[in-house]
């Protein structure tokens, strides 16, 4: 007998099967209130594009402190999630990157998170791509250096 044949062994598995169902029930769970999250998110956007385009809201940027291309998503409580926080994670985050890599991750970043928000598209790809490529050659060259 193998041990998934022996009456232990079934209990384990469906105790197994069991938290899985359950870790796969909680994700869908979140998935759903995030996308939840989004839709209101999207129609709170149009809403203020409308009204901006009726001429109802005259927001003033601040192109220094608070520029719309880094600006990825803001919360229900209207709490802004710029570019900066995501990069700020991934590059102080559990295993902290050196120098220059750390920079060339950043920028890699940067680009993607504002894709078609400030320059173009296409250009943004490019120099997303560019600082990648950098980030590659660095570990190439010293792969002890993450």
């Amino acid at each position: 007998m193998n041990a998934f044949t022996e009456p232990s062994g079934i209990n384990e598995a469906l105790s197994c099967t069991a938290r899985l169902d359950a870790a796969i029930s909680d994700t869908n769970q979140r998935l759903s209130e995030a996308r939840g999250r989004q839709i209101m998110a999207r129609e709170k956007a149009r809403a203020i594009l409308d009204g901006q385009l009726a001429g109802e809201i005259s927001p003033v940027k601040d192109m220094v402190n608070r520029p719309d291309h880094y600006t990825v998503l803001t919360s229900h409580s209207g709490d802004v999630i710029e570019a900066r926080h995501i990069i700020e994670a991934v590059i102080d985050g559990d295993t902290p990157m050196p120098g220059m890599l750390a920079h060339d991750i950043a920028c890699t970043l940067k680009y993607l998170l504002r894709l078609g928000k400030k320059d173009d598209f296409h250009q943004d790809l490019a120099k997303s791509l560019k600082y990648l490529g950098w980030a590659v050659q660095r570990i190439e060259g010293a792969p002890d250096v993450i």
